[in-house]
């Protein structure tokens, strides 16, 4: 290093710009409520397609850059004429990047319950089909990034992967969200 004066003057003159960015992120706001859409893909372990997903979130602000909250999301689509609805339901943690406003990383933990249906027919005598469902531990990373559209409502977009564990004749499998979402921030 020729010069570490200037290096270190270089690399706080950096840390200033990115500080200086980070106060309106980094104030406690609070609880935000809103509600995602979008795409759901399960891997191809699961023997399912792409489909719908609804869902809602809550977080609440524990410190200037953590939040904490819970989530849940629901999908149903029909296959080969029988249906499934899958829906997870956990607790999230975030961390908000000082530098990025309104872009978060974190992690979600929680339970996927995966319900089949078969229309029940009669054959002879002897019911086949009905329904059954299993759940199962749920995990996995997530980025969301929220833009405010006005003080209190902002639209974002919300990404991540949830494995999910096997579990009686559930095989393990991964579903990769990409959601739109709108929240109100009290």
């Amino acid at each position: 290093m020729r010069n570490p004066i200037a290096f270190c003057l270089v690399m706080a003159s950096f840390a200033t710009v990115l500080t200086g960015n980070a106060r309106a992120d980094a104030t406690p706001v609070g609880l935000t409520v809103g509600g995602l859409g979008g795409l759901m893909s399960p891997s191809s372990a699961s023997g399912a397609s792409s489909r719908f997903t609804g869902g809602f979130v809550a977080d609440y602000r524990v410190a200037p850059l953590v939040d904490v909250g819970a989530v849940t999301t629901l999908s149903s689509h029909d296959e080969n004429g029988a249906g499934f609805k899958t829906v997870f339901y956990g607790v999230e943690g975030n961390y908000h990047i000082p530098s990025l406003e309104g872009l978060a990383f974190g992690a979600r933990l929680g339970f996927t319950s995966v319900t089949a249906s078969i229309p029940q027919i009669s054959i002879g005598g002897i019911s086949i089909g009905g329904e059954t469902t299993s759940t199962a531990l749920s995990y996995g990373p997530h980025v969301t990034y929220d833009y405010k559209i006005a003080s209190q409502v902002s639209v974002g977009l919300d990404a991540g992967v949830n494995f999910v564990s096997s579990k009686d004749n559930m095989q393990s499998f991964s579903m990769i969200n990409t959601l739109a979402s709108v929240k109100y921030w009290f």
